[in-house]
């Protein structure tokens, strides 16, 4: 017959199998998830500007994935009309290169819906073109450097855009950190802040 102990000790081997069982599946799970490629549902670029527009360009070229157009940082139509439904049916990524209004709002609606930044990067624009960058979440995810599109002077988007298209779902195991959108950092005279994200499930 079982006495207490040897039950006991039944018991803490049953539990510390079961919690081993459930910490490979846990470790299983991000290296699937690394194998699925990011699929974006829209891009959305900053209206004006010709550095949104040849990184949606890029984007969208040769894919199903809608471009959208952001006027002057208001995403209120595009949330009432597309990603507001979009997000209640099925909570689908997105990305852009808007301005940090735009992302300020997306990042606190997106929450909502159980998505959150994976992505984010400042560009500041110049006057004289020249664009100093700073990424600020995911880079290791998305193999980027500040110091690469520094050296790609005007086709940093191109190279943006490729690291978008090719981010994977392994950038769900960076979510610590507060907002990424809360703070505008301080800028030249007659610059311009552009902010590069990715939103996606959480």
């Amino acid at each position: 017959m079982t006495d207490r102990r040897e039950f006991l000790q039944a018991a803490a081997l049953t539990a510390g199998g079961l919690a081993t069982a459930a910490h490979s599946s846990a470790a299983a799970a991000p290296a699937m998830q690394a194998q699925r490629p990011l699929a974006l549902n829209a891009v959305l670029i900053e209206a004006g500007s010709p550095q949104a527009s040849a990184f949606g360009a890029r984007l969208a070229a040769g894919s199903s994935t809608r471009l959208l157009t952001v006027p002057d940082g208001d995403v209120t139509s595009l949330w009432l009309q597309q990603i507001g439904p979009a997000w209640r049916r099925h909570p689908v990524a997105i990305a852009g290169l808007t301005s940090r209004s735009a992302l300020f709002c997306l990042e606190q609606l997106s929450a909502l819906s159980g998505l959150r930044v994976l992505f984010h990067a400042e560009h500041i624009v110049l006057p004289g073109g020249r664009t100093q960058h700073q990424l600020l979440r995911g880079e290791r995810i998305a193999g980027l450097g500040e110091a690469e599109l520094r050296r790609l002077g005007p086709l940093w988007p191109g190279r943006l855009a490729d690291a978008v298209a090719a981010h994977r779902t392994s950038g769900l195991r960076e979510l610590a950190g507060p907002s990424v959108a809360a703070l505008e950092p301080s800028m030249p005279l007659g610059a311009t802040l552009l902010t590069s994200w990715i939103i996606a499930p959480a």
